[in-house]
């Protein structure tokens, strides 16, 4: 799994990562969009939860190879959760404003960062296995 995010104000990272660390830590500046790319999967889907929107009006799914991208950009939405769900298991960690790593989740489905806390999502880790 690949993946880039669009970051408060500094825009699209230029270079996809694949299981590092996209987006910032410490510098409180929110990742507002995520590309994602998933190889040897199946099908996969995600859904941003964004600030004063909520969860998106619905996941965005593709096959393995494809790309999907999730959250906004030029809207100032800082995201602050992710779902994600695959037929494969997903492994992600999320950095979150005035937390730092809450810690790996593991399954087919799940959720990364959090909601009604007005805290960014900062930077995300993820793979697939």
């Amino acid at each position: 799994m690949c993946y880039r995010a669009h970051i408060s104000g500094l825009g699209w990272e230029t270079k996809p990562t694949c299981g590092g660390w996209s987006g910032t830590r410490g510098q409180n500046r929110a990742i507002e969009a995520l590309e994602i790319t998933a190889y040897g999967v199946g099908w996969f889907c995600a859904q941003a939860h964004t600030r004063n929107v909520g969860w998106g009006p619905k996941e965005t799914c593709a096959e393995g190879g494809q790309t999907i991208t999730i959250g906004t950009t030029g809207q100032n939405r800082p995201m602050e959760a992710i779902r994600f769900s695959s037929t494969k298991t997903v492994w992600a960690n999320a950095h979150v404003q005035n937390q730092g790593p809450t810690g790996f989740s593991i399954g087919t489905w799940i959720e990364v960062g959090t909601t009604g806390k007005n805290q960014n999502l900062e930077a995300i880790a993820m793979s697939f296995h």
